[in-house]
């Protein structure tokens, strides 16, 4: 409208700025809707960039100011006219109000939502900060006015965090991790005292993991720590939690902080972490069992692989110019325990084959493939120990380095993408 005004009278920037709250000229027939709104605002949100986040705000501004006045117009302490008022604009504030006979839509949740889509998709610097005041205007509109077409989403909210986790460089390196665990507190706290506001689900508390693992990969060696620690307490609160269950992702993004640790000096602060990550794949492996039918937490060539780097990494010392026997022997003796239960699972890939060979010695990848064969599954699916002999015999005239996904026996791929 603004445009189309603009360039009626010549005047204007002619680029759809300007936005005018103006509704004199408006036919009744003609007010916008909230479904006027919810396209304007998803448009901008499709444009992805700074200019139209500013626009979409602009709107969400708009609707709030026409929301406003309507509201005090039609209040019973607003005055209906003053009785100097010639009859001419007595007649035109009448129309006025018969414009409005019908209250203008009061921003949403829907309609929130898509403004904090536009604010991400522009790469505002300023996006969770901004995330969290819409939060707090949907909770105040909520709780405090009874407006129940507020009601923030855990959609919603999970979105907020993203805007955290997108925007952890802009701020010190446990800001927003730590933001996002504040702002699941308040949730949680606010339940308890019977203010229910959303439900947070496992990607809520994913998000606040992925923050940690990001964490680690910027944090300093002796800050790494807080990383690890960090992501493995809030898996334990998940762990501990009446709705909320960790999946595959959580246990995968522990992994992930506690690879980090490998470039920690303190060998004790290592061998910490990677006890932990060992308690944490086994503990994943024990609930994929007990949840048999939910094929969703077994162990995939993802899970595998970060683990399998973890261990490899975490169990040797890079600053040392050589690596001691035992330490050898440690880091061998993982690689081929979890290079063979991978095999048993049928999740060994191509990237965990390019690991194996780039971080053990030839005679150490050779020894961890030859034990892997001795792992394979009977008819009834049951795992035997048994020598797979062609590819033993093939094996000692392969050139290790050349060797694909393709030579290994097809047992060890055949769960792969399930």
């Amino acid at each position: 409208p603004g445009q189309a005004e603009s360039q009626s009278n010549g005047s204007g920037n002619g680029n759809g700025d300007d936005i005018s709250t103006s509704t004199s000229n408006i036919s009744p027939f003609c007010m916008p809707n909230i479904k006027t709104y919810e396209l304007a605002l998803s448009t901008c949100a499709q444009c992805q960039n700074q200019h139209s986040s500013e626009i979409a705000e602009r709107i969400v501004a708009i609707m709030n100011q026409m929301y406003a006045d309507h509201k005090k117009e039609h209040s019973p302490e607003h005055p209906s006219g003053s009785a100097k008022e010639q009859p001419q604009q007595k007649k035109k504030k009448k129309r006025s109000r018969k414009a409005f006979a019908e209250t203008p839509p009061c921003p949403n949740t829907a309609t929130v939502h898509l403004l904090l889509q536009s604010i991400l998709a522009s790469d505002d610097t300023l996006a969770p900060k901004k995330a969290e005041k819409l939060f707090r205007y949907l909770v105040t509109q909520y709780q405090d006015h009874n407006n129940t077409a507020c009601r923030p989403t855990t959609i919603f909210f999970n979105s907020v965090l993203e805007a955290w986790l997108r925007n952890d460089y802009q701020y010190p390196l446990a800001t927003a991790p730590l933001r996002m665990e504040k702002a699941v507190a308040y949730v949680e706290n606010e339940a308890k005292k019977g203010n229910f506001i959303l439900d947070p689900n496992a990607e809520t508390y994913n998000l606040i993991l992925h923050a940690w693992y990001r964490y680690a990969k910027r944090a300093k060696p002796n800050e790494i720590h807080m990383a690890w620690k960090n992501a493995r307490r809030v898996l334990s609160q998940m762990s501990d939690h009446k709705r909320v269950h960790p999946n595959l992702r959580s246990y995968t993004f522990v992994l992930l902080a506690c690879s980090h640790a490998a470039g920690i000096g303190d060998v004790n602060e290592r061998t910490e972490a990677l006890d932990k990550a060992i308690e944490v794949f086994y503990e994943l492996r024990e609930l994929a069992d007990n949840r048999k039918s939910d094929i969703s937490m077994s162990p995939n060539h993802i899970s595998y692989h970060t683990f399998l780097s973890a261990c490899l990494k975490l169990s040797r010392d890079k600053s040392a110019n050589k690596r001691s026997t035992d330490e050898v022997e440690k880091s061998t003796k993982l690689a081929k325990l979890i290079f063979q239960e991978c095999c048993g699972d049928g999740q060994v890939d191509k990237n965990i084959l390019k690991l194996l060979r780039k971080e053990l010695t030839k005679d150490e990848f050779r020894r961890c493939l030859l034990d892997g064969a001795r792992n394979t599954l009977d008819n009834d699916g049951m795992l035997q120990v048994k020598v797979n002999d062609k590819f033993v015999s093939d094996f000692h005239s392969r050139n290790l380095l050349k060797l694909t996904i393709d030579d290994l026996p097809s047992e060890w791929s055949r769960n792969l993408g399930k």
